[in-house]
């Protein structure tokens, strides 16, 4: 498939039907008058690698001040919400490990429904605490793929042959942590990422593949669960 084709996929999977829309412009005055939830996502919509965008920081404390309700909610999936905090807060941008909603976080939650104990992870190492929190090992002797991310250069060859050979075997299950299919590496050239890779084991395979991550319900539930008190109006600003 090419990146348009997965994209519509996904749109088919979530049950998205497009619809022709007009669109406007707006104000943040405006949207803090008529909502109460405030949802964004993080990386090009508030910081560009580490430029982080003019109003951001304000945009973030006034929220707060107003006793709108923030958080983050990104495809994330190689750090912890800790550090995903640490992280940020070296930005200027002040958001409680509470506050953010990561696509990585999301393993916990699916893994109390699945009861793994094992499963290969393909990514970057820095994504395996989020393994350990979701009570799952590292190993090849397994039926489970678990991808946070492309593997890094040298290794990544060795690491898609050894997660196609487990994805070829009987009832294999493929548990992508983060769909985006692309990313960009600057304001003009995208490169692809895990989605795309993701996609291409499946065509090889046949595996099931659960998919977690934006724009798919888990991750919007999980927001949902996190305010205090619930209900109210949401608005999602994104990129």
């Amino acid at each position: 498939m090419t990146v348009t084709e997965i994209f519509e996929s996904y749109m088919e999977q979530i049950h998205y039907v497009d619809e022709p829309k007009k669109t406007y412009q707006t104000s943040m005055s405006y949207l803090a008058k008529h909502y109460d939830h405030f949802l964004f996502d993080g990386f090009g919509t508030l910081y560009f690698e580490d430029e982080v965008f003019e109003d951001s920081v304000s945009c973030i404390q006034q929220l707060k001040k107003s006793g709108k309700q923030v958080r983050l909610v990104t495809n994330a999936a190689s750090k912890t919400r800790l550090d995903l905090s640490e992280s940020l807060l070296g930005k200027g941008l002040g958001f409680h490990p509470n506050e953010i909603i990561s696509s990585g976080s999301l393993l916990t939650t699916l893994n109390q429904k699945l009861g793994l104990s094992k499963a290969y992870h393909l990514g970057r190492d820095t994504a395996l605490p989020l393994l350990a929190q979701s009570k799952i090992s590292h190993s090849e002797m397994t039926r489970v793929v678990i991808m946070s991310g492309v593997p890094q250069e040298g290794f990544k060859e060795e690491h898609l042959n050894t997660a196609q050979r487990i994805l070829q075997l009987p009832n294999a299950t493929l548990i992508l942590m983060n769909p985006d299919v692309i990313a960009p590496i600057s304001s003009e050239r995208y490169i692809e990422v895990a989605g795309f890779y993701a996609n291409m084991l499946e065509e090889k395979t046949h595996c099931h593949v659960i998919r977690l991550g934006k724009p798919f319900p888990l991750i919007f539930e999980k927001t949902t669960y996190s305010f205090f008190p619930q209900g109210g109006s949401t608005v999602f600003i994104g990129d």
